[in-house]
């Protein structure tokens, strides 16, 4: 029997990017992932980049926002309402998971956000 294929959206959004996400459906086209994180942090610049849009059977299926260091809630808010909502509302997912780290608030001794 045939089964079904599901659309799935994943969004990551703290600190650290959305990698481990992003290697595991990396040629999968049935699966958006998105990444809202801080430039450059670990495991490093080669990480994530928004260059990285998906391999080659599946590309634009991979999104990823570098933030700078010392974004505050303003900046996480139009990357999301300009770019992520919009590419999640085309992309008609049948479910969204939401990956929501909290190392993105200002005072965390580990990061350099100001959520």
């Amino acid at each position: 029997a045939k089964h079904p294929t599901l659309q799935v959206c994943i969004f990551d959004f703290d600190v650290h990017p959305g990698n481990a996400n992003q290697d595991t459906f990396w040629d999968d086209p049935s699966v958006f992932t998105i990444s809202i994180h801080e430039e450059g942090i670990w495991p490093g610049e080669d990480t994530c980049r928004a260059s990285y849009v998906g391999g080659p059977k599946a590309l634009g299926s991979v999104l990823n926002f570098p933030i700078p260091i010392g974004a505050d809630d303003s900046d996480y808010y139009y990357v999301v309402r300009d770019h992520v909502i919009p590419q999640i509302k085309d992309f008609k997912p049948d479910i969204v998971f939401i990956a929501a780290g909290y190392d993105a608030l200002s005072g965390d001794a580990y990061a350099d956000q100001e959520l």
